[in-house]
């Protein structure tokens, strides 16, 4: 589900218990703001907005799994990993599974690690620049 959906459930929802509380943090969202969960995953919006590349979903749900960023026309998902949540062997496990499940369901994983997002980041808007690309051109 993106913003305008929500905006528009919400306008639907009238007075609603937790309909202000939402009303007021959608009002402090603007253009150009995000709902990334981590600093890494801001570095990795900042790149996708300086190359001018299409805006991501964020923090959007594809076959219940929560992913940082995805262009669903494109059926793309990138994932901005950091050590914490995937450095441990449980981690790695359950990306390892739920990037198969995507896989199988048609979607295109990328995965861009802290150094490569720092550190690299022309290879990083290289290979989302390709597989956007790519993915528009596949039915």
């Amino acid at each position: 589900m993106n913003l305008r959906e929500i905006e528009t459930l919400l306008a639907q929802a009238g007075a609603r218990p937790g309909t202000r509380a939402l009303r007021a943090v959608l009002g402090r969202q603007q253009e150009g703001s995000t709902l990334t969960d981590s600093w890494l995953g801001e570095a990795l919006l900042t790149l996708i907005r300086r190359a001018r590349l299409p805006e991501p979903h964020q923090q959007q749900w594809v076959l219940g799994y929560r992913v940082d960023f995805c262009w669903p026309t494109e059926r793309l998902v990138v994932e901005a990993d950091g050590a914490g949540a995937h450095g441990t062997r449980r981690g790695h496990a359950h990306d390892t599974r739920r990037d198969v499940r995507l896989t199988n369901a048609g979607w295109t994983v990328l995965r861009f690690a802290y150094d490569a997002i720092v550190h690299d980041p022309r290879y990083v808007v290289d290979a989302l620049r390709t597989a956007l690309a790519s993915r528009r051109r596949s039915p």
